[in-house]
């Protein structure tokens, strides 16, 4: 059996270090590297760069879609509705291509990121927070209960607490008018 003779592996000089160095900061060459640079300088950027990690992913290769996105140099806030209007449907393409049209599921997962209070907060701001009954109804339930319209100001301001609004007295008083007209007492 023979054995192989070994094959002396150059040790890297200070000359070698001097070119790799002008190689890495010269930055008017444009033509590629040459395979042994390539082998040498691609662990050298790895490691300086944390890329050394890295794993390959060997499943199938889903394909790139590029959405449009300006930077906003104000901030929503601060600009005209045309603007905030134009912002808002610039970034509705990037939840209909991340969800593959699912864009719902999306809002329910960031409106849960949000915190309770900052979100109350926010449709507060918006007067979404409020539930209105509609004009009729509070006329309805007090002929059902049978109570009257002074009756109905405790619960009303009680209601109004937990951001539940109703229609006024004047406003229940003419829709029983308006009710009230054809009918004839004698």
């Amino acid at each position: 059996m023979v054995l192989p003779v070994p094959v002396p592996v150059p040790v890297p000089t200070l000359s070698d270090a001097t070119r790799i160095m002008e190689v890495v900061t010269n930055n008017e060459q444009t033509e590629p590297l040459r395979q042994r640079g390539q082998n040498t300088l691609t662990p050298l950027v790895k490691r300086q760069r944390g890329l050394h990690k890295i794993n390959k992913h060997s499943g199938v290769v889903q394909p790139i879609t590029l959405c449009k996105t300006t930077k906003a140099r104000k901030p929503t806030s601060e600009v005209t509705d045309t603007t905030a209007r134009r912002r808002w449907l610039e970034l509705q393409g990037a939840p209909k291509v991340a969800s593959a049209g699912k864009e719902h599921s999306l809002l329910q997962i960031e409106l849960r990121i949000i915190p309770r209070a900052e979100l109350q907060t926010m449709l507060r701001n918006m007067d979404l927070a409020t539930i209105r009954i509609p004009d009729g109804h509070l006329l309805t339930a007090q002929t059902d209960i049978g109570i009257n319209l002074s009756q109905t100001r405790q619960p009303r301001r009680w209601l109004k607490g937990y951001g539940i609004t109703m229609e006024s007295e004047k406003t229940s008083r003419d829709v029983a008018k308006g009710l009230l007209c054809n009918v004839q007492v004698t």
